[in-house]
């Protein structure tokens, strides 16, 4: 054996010589070969605290994905949870969204957008009312010679009535031709007055559109000579008049137009038009204070003039971008003008809260989803963990509630199957090896319990037991047929088996097969178990005891099952009258495969395929004890009796329990423990310690179920004195 130095020579490959100078036995002593062995530990079994944690967090993500790949429903649910929880949050973030937006549009609508246009609206028509005195005043007096004597007095108090910035000019045209203007024509104008806007190609147009619509027209814009974007507002004038050619005195006749400018049927006559020249330039400057107020609310706006007739096009009077997404509009009208004011907010109408709200809904979905996937993986973790240790109705009864929890199962059939020379080869290797060699067995047979719909009741040490028929009763005959067909391929698995430790050879079993009534229940509140109980446990244990290796003994209740059954499955060879303790003499039987070679062959052939699927191997976690701090993590087995020899001053005991009653004794010499077999699922082991010789134990987790190897100091020799070195003590590995 690799590690047989530390059972059989403890000087051989031991520490440095530096150590060995230490007194036998001390703790400075003890502590170094501690340190040493613990270096000699495979590089897998001496995780750092990080590696530990790391190694925890890969095994935790291989199991996790494991599940998620036999039960891909578990996926399924927390995408569903995602789905409608994102469907529900952004349902609620979109429609809260929708309902902000129309809010806010409302607002802009009925608002502020509202109050900006009403406010130009006001402006338009404010402009328009020193026209609408200067043809008052006309009215008043058509007659040209009075025009003219209080034309100044006329235009200076309209003009102090109006906007300067806005109104810019007062112009009278009789008979379309212009006659008076307020302030005058500058130099290089004068030539203006006395033109006849019907005779000229380029007013014409303008004059009869207005003659026409007799009404107030703005016309416009253009663009002025003084460099500003300036209209006209145009009202033309029908006074009475007895004929068609009577001119109020003035000497001017409307050119071509008696269709238009005479009215035979009310007796009104086109007496000329009344005009005011407008500067728009203060309604869309950036400092006008409409627009000022919209772009400190945050909106961008556009303001332009909609294509009504040839004097007035299309114009973008101004904007803040040239693109505004979904605006919402405002219609100025005044007379045949038309406006549109169009505002949006700068950012958009859409909430600034709605993203980060929809992300954080997408987030919380993943996360909530994530924790249900979590959750569902850690109950289905637990139900495995349930289903590994009890059957899945006793779990329920228990969930249920149910405090005693038994069942009698009239007719089942048992196995009991153990390692034969278990405590030989168990002398000779380390409890970790122990541990990986029942860990490696035991998980073939695991398979194989699956693979004939037996029932693994649990692990005693190197001992199996399995039953067919519990905990759902079925037919007599087929638990027997099940329980057989388990028996030789263990036996056929077993031949096959090639150990992972170096210098292990093949083992052998010895398996036992007995069927009868049985009462099966869980005992105890912490940790429960569910065992068997009635003496049909006690017999299949005989039936193993008194077996020999790599044979199956059947008792004659299983053999009689077996022939019940059609057909020659398998043989039974009589072995004749054995002497069972506390049975007296019973009939047995060797059973073996009646199977022709080919059917053997393709079983085996499948066997062969369980035997050689890997293993998961054996982690060992080494701990610091609390009650001596001197001792590091990894301490060997050596050191550590070495230790306890130093410590201990005399006495020595030794347990062990199985599934019925256990005693243990204690005394100056040694102790011994032991279970009876007092109608239980347990097995007894004994167990001696030497003077002064204290147990180590390696657990793990075997097949599904936890096991544990106690390396136990050997009874010391009769002539053996107190003080004796714990070098001088042989080591012995027995399993409780």
């Amino acid at each position: 054996m690799g590690d047989s130095y530390r059972l059989q020579n403890p000087h051989q490959d031991g520490p440095p010589d530096s150590m060995n100078g230490a007194a036998a036995g001390s703790p400075l002593a003890t502590e170094a070969a501690a340190h040493h062995e613990h270096k000699k530990l495979p590089g897998r079994y001496c995780y750092s605290g990080a590696g530990r944690y790391l190694n925890r967090w890969v095994l935790r993500c291989k199991v996790t994905l494991t599940i998620l790949w036999e039960r891909p429903l578990l996926v399924a649910a927390s995408l569903l949870v995602f789905g409608a929880l994102c469907s529900a949050g952004l349902a609620a973030v979109l429609t809260a969204a929708a309902l902000d937006v129309a809010s806010t549009k409302d607002l802009a609508q009925h608002g502020i957008g509202s109050q900006v246009a009403a406010s130009l609206k006001q402006a338009l028509k404010t402009s328009c009312v020193g026209a609408e005195l200067l043809g008052a005043v006309v009215v008043q007096m058509p007659n040209c010679s009075s025009l003219d004597t209080a034309w100044d007095s006329i235009t200076t108090d309209i003009m102090s009535r109006v906007d300067p910035a806005v109104v810019q000019q007062l112009e009278l045209d009789v008979a379309a031709v212009i006659w008076k203007a307020f302030p005058p024509f500058g130099p290089g104008l004068e030539f203006l007055y006395g033109r006849d806007l019907l005779k000229e190609p380029d007013d014409r147009p303008g004059v009869l559109y207005s003659l026409r619509e007799r009404r107030t027209l703005i016309m416009g814009p253009y663009t002025c000579k003084a460099g500003f974007k300036c209209a006209f507002t145009v009202t033309p004038l029908f006074l009475p008049a007895p004929s068609a050619e009577y001119d109020w005195g003035c000497g001017f006749q409307p050119y071509n137009c008696t269709d238009l400018c005479w009215d035979p049927v009310h007796k009104t006559k086109y007496w000329g038009q009344v005009s005011t020249m407008l500067n728009l330039d203060p309604f869309f400057s950036r400092t006008d204070e409409r627009l000022v107020m919209l772009a400190g609310r945050g909106y961008d706006y556009k303001l332009w003039q909609a294509n009504t007739s040839f004097s007035n096009p299309y114009v973008l009077f101004a904007n803040t971008t040239a693109d505004l997404k979904d605006p919402v509009v405002q219609e100025i009208q005044i007379e045949n003008l038309v406006w549109y004011l169009e505002i949006a907010p700068e950012a958009g109408w859409v909430p600034r809260w709605r993203a980060p709200c929809l992300a954080a809904v997408v987030v919380g979905a993943a996360l909530v989803s994530l924790l249900v996937l979590w959750l569902l993986v850690s109950k289905e973790q637990h139900n495995r963990l349930l289903r590994a240790m009890l059957p899945r109705k006793v779990i329920q009864q228990l969930q249920n509630g149910e405090q005693a929890i038994a069942e009698h199962f009239d007719s089942v059939t048992i196995l009991f199957s153990d390692i034969v020379g278990y405590t030989t080869v168990a002398s000779q290797l380390t409890p970790f090896e122990v541990v990986t060699l029942l860990n490696e067995l035991f998980s073939v047979f695991d398979e194989l319990t699956q693979r004939n719909g037996v029932y693994k009741v649990e692990t005693i040490g190197d001992a199996l037991m399995c039953v067919a028929g519990c905990p759902v009763p079925e037919d007599a005959a087929l638990n027997a047929k099940r329980i057989a067909r388990m028996a030789l391929d263990m036996v056929n698995a077993v031949q096959q088996f090639r150990p992972s430790l170096e210098g292990v050879q093949g083992v052998q079993i010895r398996v036992g097969i007995h069927s009868g009534p049985i009462v099966a229940g869980v005992v105890g509140k912490k940790m429960p178990r569910y065992c068997l109980f009635g003496d049909t446990v006690n017999t299949c244990s005989r039936m193993e005891s008194t077996s020999e290796p790599m044979k199956i003994q059947v008792s004659a209740s299983t053999a009689a099952l077996l022939r019940s059954l059609p057909g020659d499955d398998v043989l039974l060879e009589p072995r004749g009258l054995i002497a069972i303790k506390g049975k007296g003499s019973l009939e047995t039987f060797f059973l073996k495969e009646a199977h022709p070679a080919s059917i053997v062959s393709a079983r085996s052939d499948s066997v062969t395929m369980i035997v050689s699927r890997p293993v998961r191997s054996v982690t060992v976690i080494r701990q610091q004890s609390r009650s001596h701090r001197s001792l590091r993590a990894g301490t060997p087995t050596r050191s550590l009796l070495e230790l306890f020899s130093q410590a201990t001053t005399g006495g020595g005991g030794g347990w062990t329990a199985g599934g019925g009653s256990s005693s243990c004794g204690s005394g100056g010499g040694g102790g011994e423990c032991r279970g009876d077999d007092a109608g239980g699922s347990g097995s007894s082991r004994r167990v001696l310690a030497g003077r002064g010789g204290m147990s180590t134990k390696a657990a793990a987790v075997v097949g599904g179920v936890s096991i544990s190897a106690t390396l136990e100091p050997a009874a010391a020799s009769a002539s053996a004195s107190p003080q004796s070195s714990p070098q001088q003590t042989s080591e012995q590995l027995t399993m409780p």
